[in-house]
């Protein structure tokens, strides 16, 4: 009847936490040691983590909040990311961040796509295409996409799609559409780097790539990420004058748990449990299967097991509630009279 989640640590942190700035709120994220993929022994004490194994999205400062509030970008943000054209008609592509390899002594690099280079004329006999081409088109080798030019004249076209179709690119295809022996003038780009040891040094000299400027945090509400498996749209965030809190549309929206009556969402058993977990800093239960350690949460914990206990008897007396049309008077009444 629920189980704690990594998936909900955010939720439950501002859950715990309301009226906070988003400085807090990535501090309490910080404090968290959570992982879905690593599990741990009965041995091991509940506040014992392996760092190897943290969720980063709790770990990444505003750009990892931004991320768990599904943020969308700034405008000025979305114009710079826009290739801009060069005097041949090629793409140049924004610069953007990678962070640094592991061993190396810098933590980001930002890759500058400086311009285009256009080599001399250039037969290839058998080359393959997902699109038909014509002169004055970009082709790029299909397979591995080490080599790229523009197409200057086609000296043997030949479908090879599916279906027989000769005109049109088999949507339903897997692999390339046509053959060519044709004409290209190869394309290089050429691309520069700049190393950072730190998000400050990278910050200052490219204040575009700072999370106030990559994100836009005028938005008052949203829904969080819980990841690729679960509905986004049911826990959900508000903003009032710069402080976060979580949304009391949310309780309307989930279920009492996960698989409670069929419910596929995460729930409100399953947020208080992950709310006990990091209250009591009790990592081991928010990982891979760290629902085999419930029972003994429960048992070593009496404060958690109440607020669980709790919480079932909230959500799902408050469920029935819904189901049988009762206002709140009579709702009230009933547990009054349960209580």
């Amino acid at each position: 009847m629920g189980y704690a989640y990594n998936e909900l640590v955010a939720p439950a942190v501002l859950f715990r936490n309301p009226g906070i700035t988003r400085e807090e709120f990535v501090k309490l994220l910080g404090e968290t040691h959570t992982s879905w993929h690593y599990g741990y022994n009965p041995e091991q004490t509940w506040n014992e983590y392996n760092p190897e194994y943290e969720e980063d999205r709790y770990h990444n400062g505003l750009e990892g909040l931004a991320s768990i509030l599904r943020l969308p970008n700034t405008e000025q943000f979305c114009k710079f990311q826009e290739s801009k054209v060069d005097e041949n008609g090629l793409f140049v592509r924004a610069p953007y961040v990678l962070p640094a390899r592991e061993g190396a002594d810098y933590k980001f690099e930002v890759i500058i796509h400086e311009r285009n280079r256009i080599g001399k004329p250039k037969r290839m006999k058998s080359e393959y295409s997902f699109e038909k081409l014509k002169p004055g088109d970009v082709w790029e080798e299909p397979q591995m996409g080490c080599e790229c030019g523009l197409v200057t004249e086609i000296l043997r076209e030949q479908f090879v799609g599916r279906d027989g179709q000769k005109d049109e690119l088999d949507e339903h295809a897997e692999g390339p559409q046509y053959e060519y022996d044709f004409v290209i003038l190869p394309i290089r780009g050429i691309w520069s780097m700049r190393k950072y040891k730190s998000k400050e040094r990278l910050h200052r000299s490219w204040p575009v790539f700072h999370p106030d400027n990559v994100f836009d945090w005028n938005v008052q509400s949203g829904s969080f990420y819980l990841g690729p498996y679960f509905n986004t749209d049911t826990f959900r965030w508000k903003k009032k004058d710069k402080k976060y809190l979580l949304d009391e549309l949310t309780f309307d929206l989930i279920p009492a748990s996960m698989n409670c009556a069929g419910s596929i969402g995460l729930g409100y058993t399953d947020l208080i449990l992950t709310a006990e977990a990091i209250k009591h800093n009790a990592w081991k239960l928010i990982s891979y299967k760290g629902r085999a350690h419930l029972q003994d949460f429960l048992k070593d914990f009496p404060d958690s097991r109440a607020e669980y206990e709790r919480a079932v008897w909230d959500s799902h007396t408050s469920l029935s509630a819904k189901l049988q049309g009762l206002s709140v008077s009579d709702f009230l009444r009933f547990r009054m009279l349960r209580d």
